[in-house]
């Protein structure tokens, strides 16, 4: 074969084509739109030119993904059956799994994730991943801890209304497990503030003595708080790199409710 019979190099777009990414760009933008979205405010936010999108949007229309109803396009049923099928697949907690591992990877501490228990006094654990270090932190899936004393306790009590926390605080006996145990109910609630303030909330022998905790709240599609992202580590260890492992807890979290599809740019609190 001569030179000129040789088959040319594909260029990177014909390798890797942009398409089927504008089309998973254009699906969440709906899907995060309930009342939909005119073409022109959709163009604005994908930085697509009219003409190209609507080309995109004519194809997923006649496909039954989308629909359009006097200008404004909204996802159809095959849309909301994939998500349906997607969100099913990779339920919650579970798909948050990996996030943890990385989280545990980058700490080098066990990390934890915690939600709010039906009675509204505690936190329960629903699934860890523990450091490889020879003196870590140890818990149970399905163990349960008080709010006003534990790092995910806080972080889940910080994310609710203040009418939320004053009927909290009413109806909570503040028992001191530790010295360091926060029992008067004016120093929680700056202690809720601070957190609300930090973005993290962090604790220090106040339930468990030489356990110290960093926990951020995590948030789904509605903003709601659905869960606390934990970095528990050894006390001593803790204090040494408080700082990183404070940006750990944030960061994660702040993964964590990007993935559940929380608004961009949602700080934990």
């Amino acid at each position: 074969m001569t030179s000129s019979q040789k088959t040319a190099k594909p260029t990177v777009k014909e390798v890797g084509p942009q398409a089927p990414v504008r089309v998973m760009q254009i699906m969440e933008h709906l899907g995060a739109a309930p009342n939909g979205l005119p073409l022109g405010r959709l163009s604005e936010r994908l930085k697509m030119p009219k003409s190209t999108l609507l080309s995109f949007l004519r194809v997923l229309e006649a496909a039954g993904y989308i629909r359009s109803v006097e200008g404004i396009y909204r996802i159809a049923e095959l849309g909301l059956r994939l998500g349906t099928i997607i969100s099913h697949a990779n339920p919650f907690p579970g798909s948050l799994h990996v996030t943890l591992v990385e989280l545990m990877e980058e700490s080098r501490e066990t990390t934890l994730l915690a939600v709010l228990a039906d009675s509204g006094q505690e936190s329960v654990y629903v699934d860890m991943v523990e450091s490889r270090s020879a003196i870590r932190f140890s818990a149970t899936v399905g163990t349960r801890r008080p709010l006003y004393c534990t790092a995910p306790g806080k972080a889940l009590l910080a994310a609710q209304s203040d009418d939320w926390i004053e009927r909290y605080i009413a109806s909570t006996h503040l028992v001191r497990h530790r010295p360091n145990t926060i029992v008067e109910p004016d120093a929680l609630r700056r202690e809720v503030q601070k957190v609300r303030t930090q973005g993290v909330a962090e604790t220090h022998e106040e339930f468990s003595q030489g356990v110290s905790g960093f926990a951020a709240s995590v948030y789904d599609l509605r903003n709601r708080p659905v869960a606390a992202l934990v970095v528990a580590a050894p006390t001593a260890r803790a204090r040494t790199d408080r700082d990183r492992l404070k940006e750990c807890a944030r960061q994660g979290a702040t993964q964590m409710s990007w993935l559940l599809g929380a608004p961009a740019g949602r700080d934990p609190a």
